[in-house]
């Protein structure tokens, strides 16, 4: 499907609300499928690429994950930034995309997220917040 992606990060830090508001999306077609089962388990992948089957707009999106935020999807996920030597581990770094069909739609909420983040202190442990969280440590709901 061809959407309009809005990246959120840059080299895995968050990119400022405000210059989320000046920033032009990339348009694109997104394709969300699921690679082959390989040591880690099922994983997904998201790319952004020219056109069906051409060529990508942006680097790939890896072990992705889909949520729905009011009329937008809100991917997040990691991308590989390269190696530093033949035999050096990939860099991963963490990625998310907001992605919209008209950018009209994605508006509000990247203009309540400039109003939120202006809103409250700056925390410098929000942005990883997430990574303290054990996905394995699933509690049964109440």
């Amino acid at each position: 499907m061809f959407t309009h992606v809005y990246v959120l990060r840059n080299g895995g830090k968050r990119v400022a609300s405000t210059d989320l508001l000046e920033q032009q999306p990339v348009r694109g077609w997104l394709q969300y499928k699921q690679v082959p089962l390989d040591d880690l388990g099922p994983r997904w992948e998201a790319h952004l690429l020219t056109m069906a089957g051409g060529k990508p707009l942006l680097r790939p999106l890896n072990w992705a994950r889909l949520r729905r935020v009011e009329g937008v999807m809100h991917l997040v996920g990691r991308e590989d930034c390269g190696r530093q030597s033949k035999k050096a581990s990939p860099a991963w770094r963490r990625q998310s995309w907001m992605c919209a069909f008209d950018p009209a739609d994605a508006r509000p909420f990247l203009q309540r997220m400039a109003a939120a983040a202006a809103a409250r202190p700056y925390d410098p442990l929000e942005d990883d917040r997430d990574d303290f969280i054990d996905p394995l440590a699933w509690q049964p709901p109440e």
